[in-house]
């Protein structure tokens, strides 16, 4: 019967809010998600940083591809078929965290993910504009771009901090270490040589964390020779297997351009220890600690020591991370502690030492965004109404393609795509793994959970915030007025990551309010950057939508290729270095607003006679 396309009726409050927040979902599960998941599987700065930014390339070619989804099927038929697909993906995911070559398995379902969501992004936003009338799509803009944001704080949020507890409600139980600062002496303190210790047999039991020199430290107030200082660091550094790989990296012969640049950067720019360069390095202590059995074949088990409580006197400078297998179980995690030289008065701290099960727990996570992917797609496939008969020719395309290069202005509007978000492009990739990173390596050591928490709620509701102010400036004061103070609104915040690389704060409090503060500046910035797009746009006639989607292809290139570099360069000069480069690199942005083809009365609201 024809009567069937009657049967589901067009009600936009059943399926906007649940589309947009299937759009929004997948976006943060593959850019953002993705690279938290392999910091905390052990997985190194420079290589998924590299491989994740890879990701961003289907959002770089959609405009190439739309015309498919135009030419065949209908757009409700797309929606659903990538979202049950998205669906088997995440599922496949949390299927093959467990295994030994879980990292390119996974990243090639992310790649099948990111190629999923960007035809999902093409299909939906086509099917929002054919099946509602132009009031309704200026009265539901706010509902969708809200539920986008849903879907970004669930990301961010939820899904890490589910994360987070369930991989600190499971695995080995922690180890509390008590460290104090005394009048006491150490008697190895001026040898500048760790004798380590270690168990090589498996001892009876359970598998658990085993304290080879017990789990209470006392130091002394005074200090030792920065030679002797140095001396310990590194042979606890070379005992974790940080100082050897570290040492293969700068003595590798500068056969090419690129090991050349990297022998430079790192002989001049690399991360300074404060072992190398403090006069008065004040007292250190070590303890030992390692698995009572060997984990099982693909097992990785992951130490992480941090904080709990006490002075900020007494501080980790070796030994924050290490992960163990089969090969290592029995090659202990060195863990040095240092005294302010400053201190004169008895002080003590209290660090805990946790394992959890890190695959575990991002199994669950990815097998229930997996879950809701499969739920999502039976939901719109009852609900989403039958649009009418689709136009699926792609008569123009090409012609719109070329139009957008014929534009006057064209070369100035695509640089500054490419580089007003240059500096924000590789601070987005590795702001959370320095959240998660040990202080030792010049991270501040905060879990999944907590880092969950901060981006995914106090973030996530800062960068809402932020543009809402913005949108509220830009239709008071016009984008030509506007677009280089949002631009300094939108980078000047970045400085909040050098200072706390620099200084390397313990309190949660701080660390939430300098990313809350990074977060709304960036939603007030993002806000010139979309509304220029719109105006560059805006008089393209009928090829308005073609030179849009072109234009987000060179808005997510911009993203992608710095990020891909972002990691190569934080592990060659080190975060403190890095958030410097970062601050550096948002400069050429600046420079190129004052060419921009914006008019004047765009954004303002005109006064009718």
């Amino acid at each position: 019967m024809s009567k069937k396309h009657e049967v589901i009726e067009n009600n936009p409050w059943k399926w906007i809010p649940s589309l947009y927040f299937s759009e929004g979902l997948p976006y943060i599960a593959i850019m953002v998600v993705s690279g938290i998941m392999y910091k905390t599987l052990g997985v190194s700065n420079r290589e998924f940083a590299f491989y994740t930014a890879w990701l961003y390339l289907p959002w770089v070619i959609k405009p190439f591809w739309s015309p498919v989804v135009e030419m065949y099927k209908t757009k409700r038929y797309w929606i659903v078929s990538t979202q049950f697909a998205m669906g088997v993906c995440f599922a496949m995911v949390a299927f093959l965290l467990p295994t030994h070559f879980f990292f390119q398995s996974t990243m090639a379902l992310f790649w099948l993910l990111a190629f999923s969501s960007a035809t999902h992004d093409i299909a939906a936003d086509g099917f929002y504009i054919i099946n509602l009338s132009a009031h309704e799509q200026s009265w539901f803009v706010g509902i969708r771009s809200t539920f986008y944001r849903f879907a970004m704080i669930a990301g961010q949020g939820f899904v890490v901090m589910l994360a987070g507890y369930i991989e600190n409600s499971t695995g080995l139980d922690s180890v509390m270490i008590d460290v104090h600062a005394n009048e006491q002496t150490t008697e190895f303190v001026d040898k500048g040589f760790i004798p380590v210790r270690q168990c090589l047999e498996p001892l009876p039991g359970d598998m658990r964390i085993v304290s080879l020199s017990g789990s209470q430290l006392n130091m002394n107030l005074g200090s030792i020779e920065t030679a002797g200082f140095s001396s310990i660091v590194d042979s606890a550094r070379r005992a974790n297997g940080l100082t050897v790989a570290t040492q293969q990296n700068e003595d590798k012969e500068t056969d090419n351009i690129v090991t050349s640049v990297e022998s430079f950067l790192r002989k001049h720019l690399g991360p300074t220890r404060s072992t190398d360069v403090v006069q008065n390095p004040g007292s250190v202590g070590y303890l030992f600690f390692q698995l009572s059995k060997p984990p099982e074949l693909d097992e990785k088990i992951i130490l992480n020591l941090s904080r709990d409580s006490g002075s900020q006197n007494i501080s980790l400078i070796a030994g924050g991370s290490k992960i163990f297998d089969q090969t290592n179980w029995n090659k202990p995690l060195v863990v040095v502690f240092q005294v302010d030289p400053r201190e004169m008065n008895k002080s003590s701290a209290v660090f805990e030492l946790r394992s959890g099960d890190s695959v575990f727990a991002w199994s669950v996570s990815f097998s229930l965004i997996g879950l809701f992917f499969i739920l999502a797609s039976l939901y719109h496939y009852l609900i989403l109404p039958t649009s009418p008969v689709e136009d699926h020719s792609t008569t123009g395309f090409t012609e719109s393609f070329i139009s957008f290069f014929q534009k006057k202005g064209v070369g100035v509007a695509i640089v500054f795509l490419l580089l007003y978000r240059l500096g924000e492009s590789q601070l987005v990739k590795l702001a959370q793994p320095f959240m998660l990173d040990s202080h030792d390596v010049g991270g501040l050591g905060f879990s999944t959970a907590e880092v969950g928490f901060v981006y995914g709620t106090v973030g996530a509701l800062m960068l809402v915030a932020g543009g809402l102010v913005g949108g509220l400036i830009a239709a008071t004061y016009g984008l030509k007025r506007i677009v280089l103070p949002m631009a300094i609104a939108m980078n000047l915040p970045n400085v909040v990551y050098m200072y706390l690389a620099y200084t390397q704060p313990d309190s949660f409090l701080i660390v939430s309010a300098c990313v809350a503060f990074e977060q709304f500046g960036y939603g007030v910035g993002f806000t010139a950057f979309m509304l220029f797009m719109v105006s560059f746009a805006e008089d393209s006639g009928s090829h308005t939508t073609s030179h849009f989607a072109i234009m987000t292809g060179f808005m997510a290139m911009g993203m992608m290729l710095p990020m891909m570099i972002s990691g190569w360069i934080q592990d060659v000069i080190g975060y403190q270095h890095f958030f410097v480069w970062v601050i550096i690199a948002t400069i050429p942005g600046f420079f190129i607003i004052r060419f921009l083809p914006i008019n004047p009365t765009f954004g303002l609201k005109l006064n009718r006679k």
